[in-house]
């Protein structure tokens, strides 16, 4: 008994593997760009405003006395646009951030300003005020809609106010 087979030509699979593949790339393109774009678009807005705290005015510290911690924050000439500021205070095993202008009611440094703010000392799980140790600040940015919280920038050991 002879069989007749009959398979697919070499041409019609070269056809359909080819068919495969750029539908594979066209599925990652889609999904891995959009990704990857936003990713360097926040990247890029959070350098552009160029937040840092400045050490060497002496505004940065802490009242022990008060538990309030002073830090100054200074701009550099940036044409970022600063959304607000997280200030992160760090003590006792335990941090709290505060934001310039959700919480403080306050203005964010324009281009080429500084600007002194104050914020109370984080508490410990029992409740009682500690001595924090450090304080940095990570800048917020909006990008379209969207509000995207830098990561930190800028981090200092508290000293005693003078």
């Amino acid at each position: 008994m002879i069989q007749k087979k009959k398979g697919v030509s070499p041409v019609i699979a070269s056809v359909l593997l080819i068919v495969i593949t750029l539908a594979i790339i066209g599925i990652l393109w889609k999904t891995v760009l959009p990704l990857v774009t936003g990713g360097l678009e926040t990247s890029q807005a959070c350098m552009d405003v160029g937040v840092s705290i400045n050490e060497e005015s002496g505004y940065t510290c802490i009242d022990t006395t008060t538990k309030k911690v002073s830090v100054h924050i200074e701009r550099g000439e940036s044409e970022g646009d600063l959304e607000d500021i997280n200030i992160i205070v760090g003590g006792c095993g335990t941090s709290t951030a505060e934001r310039v202008k959700d919480d403080l009611s306050l203005e964010v440094p324009g281009s080429l300003e500084s600007k002194t703010y104050e914020v109370d000392a984080i508490t410990d799980t029992g409740g009682a005020a500690c001595d924090p140790q450090e304080v940095g600040v990570a800048a917020v940015v909006k990008i379209g809609k969207t509000e995207k919280r830098c990561a930190e920038v800028s981090r200092t050991t508290l000293l005693e106010c003078a």
